[in-house]
C-alpha cells in the first residue's frame, strides 16, 4: 500500500501564494503558485512520472480541493480520499485530510495541520550527541530524550530581550530573524497549536524564567508571549541565597510537572552563585490507538554487551506506517496514539548498534522518513519504560555558537546586570507503557494476522510526532 500518494505537503510564502510540493512523489517538483483550477488541470494531464493516477477530481476552488485516488497492490484495490482546505487568511493553517479505505471500510486516517514557516524550523536539534563510540559496550551511550521543539520555543521568547549580539547568536541558530512583534506571534502560534490534554494523553509543558532581583521583561514581552501562554516569569528575592535556592526552584518543577519530576537541583548547583534561570519542561503519557497485550515473561535485550540484559515487553497489531531503510540498514514503523495527530515514529537496526543509523538521521528529518512509509498491519513488540531526564543546557548552547546567553558572570550578591543565564535545564519524562486498557497473553490472537512483525529487542531511536513536528525524540538502550 502507499501513504497517501497525492499532494502530501505544502506550503506558502510571504506574498501569501501557496504551493504544493512533493506531488506525485516526487520532492524535485514544485508546483507554481496555486490558482483557481490550476491543480484541477495538471491533475487531468499528470506528469509521467505519476506513480498513481487521480481517478476522480472534485471541484477545485481558490480553498478547497478534494482528491480520490484508486491504488492496486498485491490483487488488492485500495481507495484514498484527499481533502485539502487553505485557509482565507495567510497565518491560518492549510488542513489536510487523508482516509484509507477498502471495500468501503476505512482503514486508516490522518489529519495534518501545514502551520506556518516555523514548522521546518523546529526539527533542528540540539548538539548534544550521547553516543561514544571507543568500546562497543559503551557505542549506544545512554537512554536520553530531548525536546528540539521545547528548546527552540524558548530561544525564540529570549531572544527578544536580550542585547544586540546575543540576539544575532540565536537568531543564527534558530534561522529566524523576524521582528520581536513577529516572534511573539510565533510562540503564541505554538503554543495553541500543541495538543490538549485529555482523557487518553497527559501532556505538560512549561518555559520558566527566573530572573535575578530588579530585572524586569519588557511590557511586550509580558503583554504579549507571557499573556496566554505556558511561559511562567518569577523573581528572586533578596532571601535567595545558594543555600535555599535550589529548593525553590526544585518545587518549581515539581508545579510545572504536576509533581512527576523532583530533585531538579542539588545545593551544590549554586556554589558559584546564581542571576537568571532558564528552567523548561515537557510531560508525555498517552493511550495507544490499539490495545497492546502485556507478553508474558521478559525478552532478551541485544545491545552487544557481554552482560545479559532482560526487559519486558507489549505487542501493539495495528495499521502502521512501515519502511525498510535499506540506505542505514534499519526499519522503521510510525505507531498511533489514540490522540488523532499524535504518533510515535520508530528507526530500528538490523544490529545492535544505533552508530550508522544516528549518522543517517543526522542528513534527514524525522518527516522525511515518514514520507517514504506505507501503511500495512504490523505487530510491533516493544519494551516497557518511561525516561526521566535533565539536561543541562548552557554547554550545549555553547556547542550551538549561543555563547553570550550563558556567559554569566554573578556578583556576590547574584546579580549579573543583564539577561544572562547562569542555569539552565530541561526536564522531560516520557512513557511507553502498556496502559489501562491492555490485554494480558493469554495465547488467543484476537486482532487480524499481520502483513510483518517487527521485534525491538535492540537499541533504537524514537520521535515522538504532532502531526508534522517532533514534540520529543531520543534513543531506548537498556
Amino acid at each position: 500500500m502507499m501513504k497517501y500518494p497525492v499532494a502530501s505537503y505544502l506550503l506558502h510564502d510571504s506574498t501569501g501564494h501557496f504551493y504544493i510540493r512533493n506531488l506525485y512523489n516526487n520532492p524535485k517538483r514544485t508546483l507554481p503558485p496555486l490558482m483557481k483550477n490550476s491543480l484541477q488541470r495538471l491533475l487531468r494531464l499528470p506528469p509521467k512520472n505519476c506513480l498513481t493516477l487521480p481517478t476522480t477530481v472534485g471541484e477545485v476552488t481558490s480553498r478547497n480541493i478534494e482528491i480520490a485516488t484508486t491504488a492496486n497492490t498485491d490483487h488488492e484495490t485500495f481507495d484514498y480520499n484527499t481533502k485539502i482546505q487553505f485557509p482565507a487568511k495567510q497565518n491560518d493553517s492549510i488542513i489536510e485530510s487523508n482516509v484509507m479505505s477498502k471495500n468501503g471500510k476505512i482503514l486508516d486516517h490522518d489529519e495534518t495541520s501545514s502551520e506556518a514557516a516555523w514548522v521546518n524550523t523546529t526539527e533542528f536539534k540540539i548538539s548534544a550527541t550521547k553516543l561514544m563510540f571507543s568500546q562497543k559496550e559503551k557505542e549506544n551511550g545512554i537512554s536520553f530524550v530531548q525536546s528540539g521543539l521545547l528548546l527552540y520555543m524558548a530561544l525564540l521568547s529570549l531572544s527578544t530581550e536580550v542585547d544586540l549580539e546575543t540576539k544575532k547568536e540565536i537568531d543564527t541558530c534558530l534561522m529566524n530573524a523576524s521582528s520581536h512583534m513577529k516572534k511573539i506571534t510565533d510562540f503564541q502560534h505554538i503554543a495553541a497549536w500543541l495538543p490538549q490534554p485529555n482523557n487518553d494523553l497527559k501532556f505538560r509543558w512549561a518555559v520558566r524564567l527566573v530572573l535575578e532581583e530588579g530585572l524586569e521583561m519588557s511590557q511586550q514581552f509580558l503583554g504579549g508571549i507571557k499573556n496566554g501562554t505556558k511561559i511562567v516569569i518569577e523573581h528572586f528575592n533578596s532571601t535567595a541565597s545558594r543555600d535555599n535556592v535550589y529548593d525553590t526552584l526544585n518545587r518549581m518543577v515539581e508545579i510545572d510537572s504536576g509533581g512527576a519530576m523532583r530533585d531538579t537541583f542539588i545545593e551544590d548547583d549554586f556554589l558559584d552563585g546564581f542571576c537568571s534561570i532558564l528552567i523548561t519542561t515537557m510531560y508525555i503519557r498517552s493511550r495507544w490507538r490499539s490495545a497492546p497485550t502485556v507478553l508474558n515473561g521478559t525478552y532478551p535485550f541485544k545491545d552487544g554487551s557481554t552482560r545479559e540484559k532482560s526487559v519486558n515487553m507489549i505487542k501493539l497489531n495495528d495499521i502502521m506506517g512501515y519502511g525498510d531503510l535499506k540506505e542505514c540498514d534499519a526499519e522503521a514503523i510510525e505507531i498511533n496514539y489514540a490522540t488523532p495527530g499524535l504518533k510515535l515514529l520508530m528507526l530500528v537496526p538490523r544490529g545492535n548498534s544505533l552508530k550508522n543509523l544516528t549518522t543517517y538521521m543526522e542528513n534527514t528529518t524525522p518527516q522525511e522518513v515518514s514520507n517514504k512509509l506505507r501503511l500495512t498491519r504490523v505487530a510491533a513488540i516493544l519494551p516497557i519504560f518511561t525516561l526521566r531526564m535533565t539536561l543541562l543546557l548552557p554547554q550545549k548552547l555553547q556547542l550551538m555558537n549561543i555563547t553570550r546567553l550563558v556567559d554569566a558572570k554573578p556578583s556576590p550578591d547574584n546579580k549579573c546586570g543583564e539577561l544572562k543565564l547562569s542555569h539552565a535545564v530541561q526536564r522531560l519524562m516520557f512513557w511507553a507503557e502498556a496502559g489501562s486498557n491492555a490485554f494480558k497473553d493469554d495465547g488467543i490472537e484476537w486482532d487480524e494476522k499481520p502483513e510483518l512483525e517487527l521485534l525491538a529487542d535492540r537499541p533504537y531511536l524514537f520521535y515522538v510526532r504532532w502531526k508534522n513536528v517532533t514534540l520529543m525524540n531520543g534513543n531506548f538502550v537498556l
